[in-house]
């Protein structure tokens, strides 16, 4: 029977690897917002490959998931919080979400 890695326990290394990729995502999240933030973003602040942040979450949103769930990183969690309000907050006060500006005279609501 095949084990995934992310079924395998933990080395070191990949603990390390873990608490580089959650610190360089705080990082990344915090200077860019959550909605801008890539995986190849976060993997380079933490000095590590793309495949890396694989090895532990399947996208952004599953970490940031994960990190609700678990409760292990509240500032992680507001961050990406605060970040999607914004761009929320923005498609609404813009129209359709497209990011462009509508001009048609109307004052938002």
């Amino acid at each position: 029977m095949t084990v995934s890695p992310r079924e395998r326990l933990p080395t070191g290394r990949g603990r390390q690897t873990h608490a580089a990729i959650d610190a360089a995502a705080r990082a990344v999240v915090a200077r860019k917002g959550f909605l801008a933030t890539t995986i190849v973003d976060i993997a380079a602040e933490a000095g590590k490959s793309a495949a890396s942040f694989y090895n532990d979450y399947d996208s952004k949103e599953s970490m940031v998931r994960e990190s609700m769930v678990n409760d292990d990183d509240p500032e992680l969690t507001a961050l990406a919080r605060d970040s999607m309000l914004d761009q929320f907050c923005y498609c609404q006060l813009t129209g359709d979400g497209s990011g462009e500006t509508v001009d048609d005279g109307a004052v938002p609501t």
